[in-house]
């Protein structure tokens, strides 16, 4: 089996050396080079140095050869976004994700993500109680699907207002790509034309989210 693992952090790097050890074939893809060194003398497996969001790294990494693809980074936003991309543009449907935030658990939930965590099942349980995360009905999950859907933001001839990018019901944004780097969205977040939404939504929530884009654009031509 051919497994792809991105991220050569402690994590990582003991996920890639075990597989390889077992007899998968691994492939390692970090982008920073000198991470490799903590990968044993032992390890025989290819080292990719470079961004995973790169095609062509993906391309050197043979991902359309894939069977399965490991996501060790500790940012849960580039794991959702990285586990959505895999599933749906190379179809790959046995990609793990490592969940570090239990904020983040209900999104990896609501995507049928599989998930790992570096700590129990039980704290991680624990810490969402005493967060006292909501969480919505099993017959909510089963009748509404919620997807990940990644939105590239049209020139409406200035910024946007990430406060009001929230406002527009039924989707809830959680990252923002700007310049080939991915980052958490917050209420203070500079949002600018041509960076992509990351987001949970329903189809309902993602019509609204349109129609937003739609009247803001319109709104600014006639002013």
């Amino acid at each position: 089996m051919n497994v792809i693992v991105i991220g050569c952090g402690k994590f990582g790097t003991s996920i890639a050396s075990e597989l390889e050890h077992a007899g998968y074939d691994v492939v390692v893809v970090d982008k920073d080079y000198q991470s490799f060194a903590d990968l044993p003398d032992s390890f025989h497996g290819r080292r990719i140095n470079g961004d995973a969001m790169d095609l062509e790294v993906l391309e050197r990494a043979k991902v359309k050869d894939a069977d399965a693809v490991i996501l060790t980074s500790q940012d849960d936003t580039t794991n959702l976004v990285l586990a959505h991309m895999f599933k749906n543009h190379f179809n790959i449907e046995n990609v793990i994700s490592l969940n570090t935030d239990p904020e983040f658990r209900f999104y990896y939930d609501m995507t049928g993500n599989n998930t790992i965590s570096m700590v129990s099942w039980g704290t991680l349980k624990i810490e969402e109680i005493l967060m006292k995360k909501s969480k919505p009905s099993d017959d909510s999950i089963e009748t509404t699907p919620i997807e990940i859907f990644n939105v590239v933001l049209p020139d409406i001839g200035r910024p946007y207002s990430a406060i009001e990018l929230q406002k527009v019901p039924g989707s809830i944004i959680f990252a923002i790509t700007h310049d080939h780097i991915t980052s958490k969205f917050l209420d203070k977040t500079e949002v600018k034309p041509g960076d992509i939404l990351h987001m949970s939504s329903t189809m309902e929530g993602l019509r609204n989210f349109y129609d937003y884009l739609d009247q803001a654009a319109q709104k600014e031509k006639s002013e």
